[in-house]
């Protein structure tokens, strides 16, 4: 296993950033943080080492850590601003062949992935920080959440709020 391991990238072990996995398709990570760069190619081959179809996209997404999915992973919430491509998200569809992909402009640098800040629980439950979520409007943000992903209207929220 050291092979797919390489000293000075003191950020390989959040692991969660190499990719978005679904069945056996690797969204392999394009990292925008110059010293994470170089883990791109390293998850590339770990994962076409092991029987995995690869592909990384030509915008930057930083894997599972801007890349969550709901509904028994027929559903995919994405994060850009900081660290991901919102343009991304065409390449992400075509990749994983799915037509509900969402993209979560992230507002706030200390929330810099979509995983630090949206946590998606079943189906009925979202744990979020909506001040980071492209909308001040919190009733609003929640009610296009719930429309876009077909919740019914006793959809319940978690929010945690960020002073």
């Amino acid at each position: 296993m050291s092979y797919y391991l390489a000293g000075g990238l003191v950020d390989q072990v959040f692991c969660a950033n190499a990719a978005i996995l679904l069945n056996n398709k690797a969204l392999i990570a394009n990292f925008a943080a110059g010293p994470r760069k170089p883990e791109s190619m390293i998850y590339m081959d770990y994962f076409t080492d092991h029987g995995f179809n690869t592909h990384m996209t030509k915008h930057k997404l930083e894997g599972a850590g801007d890349g969550l999915f709901s509904h028994g992973k027929r559903k995919l919430w994405l994060g850009s601003g900081f660290r991901s491509d919102a343009g991304a998200r065409s390449e992400v569809k075509d990749f994983f062949q799915m037509d509900d992909v969402f993209t979560m402009q992230l507002l706030q640098d200390k929330w810099y992935h979509l995983d630090t800040c949206f946590l998606p629980l079943g189906k009925e439950k979202i744990i979020c920080i909506l001040r980071n979520l492209g909308s001040d409007k919190k009733l609003t943000v929640i009610e296009n959440l719930r429309i876009s992903l077909g919740f019914p209207r006793q959809f319940q929220t978690f929010h945690i709020f960020a002073e």
